[in-house]
């Protein structure tokens, strides 16, 4: 018997991250990698995180995310289409709404600036936008991975309607009412309709700017209210866009929430999720979280 053929052992960097290694040596290629994830993060281009960054770099890279989304990134928008970490983002500035004020100074990141009114809203169009809500939206409070954001827990509202890509016409006449500026989220299922699925490209409409949700989404559901278990979402959802909104108005943006504050938004995350279920009751949900304080 021969001896065994054995690859040589080498020692070199992680092309990622640069941490010293030591591995196989290949017989195709030169990259090595020290982790699976590393190799997909070099796959997506994400930027290492131990890259020492400059502050302008970061808040010319929040613009260009800004521009891509067409409207303030949020936290999960950062993390999927920015090439600097979130923890970057985090240990730099502190929140994702300091950074806006960085890039954006004439922004009032409080305010509806745009020309929308209500009652320029025809009763017909109104009913309208109820129904397509009932029917295909889905709205709630939701919140953070901690691991993500430094340990900390960030919730947000948000509000978003999924259908198939060839009604997308519907999405556009929602953004038209609303007179939205977010931007239509489009997927392709060419590989599955490869394999033999019958499956269509999907397109998504999703605010979660809570001003916004607060000043236009809100009240038109509330003069033209819905019909069915969805008025429930609404009311959780306009409890916790009351909590979010209130501290920044009272110049505690970048304060942690207070001990009542965090518990009643925790019981309104989970408390959207028991809204979810199979009859889901608002007496009995409100009775099993106790913090939350609906007039």
């Amino acid at each position: 018997m021969g001896r065994p053929r054995t690859r040589p052992i080498l020692k070199t960097n992680c092309a990622y991250c640069g941490t010293e290694i030591t591995v196989t040596q290949k017989s195709r290629g030169s990259n090595y990698f020290c982790s699976k994830e590393h190799y997909w993060f070099s796959k997506k281009g994400k930027e290492p995180a131990n890259k020492k960054w400059r502050n302008d770099s970061i808040i010319a890279e929040y613009k260009r995310v800004f521009e891509f989304v067409g409207h303030l990134p949020t936290v999960k928008e950062i993390i999927e289409h920015s090439k600097i970490w979130i923890s970057v983002y985090h240990k730099r500035f502190g929140t994702l709404d300091n950074i806006a004020k960085f890039a954006f100074p004439d922004l009032d990141i409080n305010s509806d600036s745009g020309e929308w009114n209500l009652d320029d809203l025809s009763d017909r169009d109104g009913s309208w936008l109820a129904g397509v809500c009932v029917g295909e939206a889905c709205f709630r409070i939701t919140k953070t991975n901690p691991r993500v954001t430094n340990g900390k827990s960030r919730y947000n509202g948000t509000f978003q309607i999924q259908l198939r890509a060839d009604d997308i016409g519907l999405l556009n006449e929602v953004k038209r009412l609303w007179k939205l500026d977010s931007r239509l989220m489009i997927w392709h299922r060419e590989n599955d309709r490869r394999r033999g699925i019958n499956a269509g490209d999907g397109a998504k409409l999703a605010v979660v700017n809570p001003v916004i949700l607060a000043k236009r989404i809100i009240p038109t559901l509330e003069k033209f209210p819905m019909r069915g278990k969805k008025q429930l979402d609404l009311v959780l959802l306009k409890r916790g866009l009351e909590i979010i909104l209130r501290k920044r108005d009272e110049g505690r943006r970048n304060a942690a929430y207070t001990k009542e504050e965090f518990l009643e938004l925790e019981q309104l995350f989970l408390a959207a999720r028991e809204a979810k279920k199979y009859n889901g009751n608002i007496e009995e949900i409100l009775r099993e979280y106790p913090a939350i304080v609906i007039g």
